[in-house]
């Protein structure tokens, strides 16, 4: 039986491909560090210090450790290198841009 096309498939962000189970742990994960860091403080840290700490849980998890859930941690570490490296990216856009109004003046 041939699959059946919908509208939606040619979606560019295709939701449907990401794990609800992982997504839980991982929300589950943000929420049990709000808890811990409130006022979300993790936005507080560069991107590559979340990334580098995303790789220690991944290399934790290669070595065998199980006292934590690293690959979700991984996760979560990559997604706040992501958001903290969008962040950057646009702070460093206004300082440019800042600086040619400066310039006009």
């Amino acid at each position: 039986m041939a699959e059946q096309k919908y509208p939606q498939d040619e979606e560019k962000n295709e939701y449907r491909y990401i794990d609800c189970g992982w997504l839980d742990k991982v929300a589950t994960g943000l929420t049990a560090g709000a808890k811990k860091h409130p006022g979300e403080t993790w936005k507080d840290i560069p991107a590559r210090e979340h990334a580098a700490r995303a790789f220690r849980h991944l290399s934790l998890y290669l070595k065998g450790d199980v006292t934590e859930e690293h690959l979700v941690n991984a996760s979560m570490r990559c997604m706040m290198a992501c958001v903290m490296e969008r962040e950057e990216e646009m702070d460093a856009d206004d300082e440019v841009e800042d600086s040619y109004c400066q310039a006009d003046t």
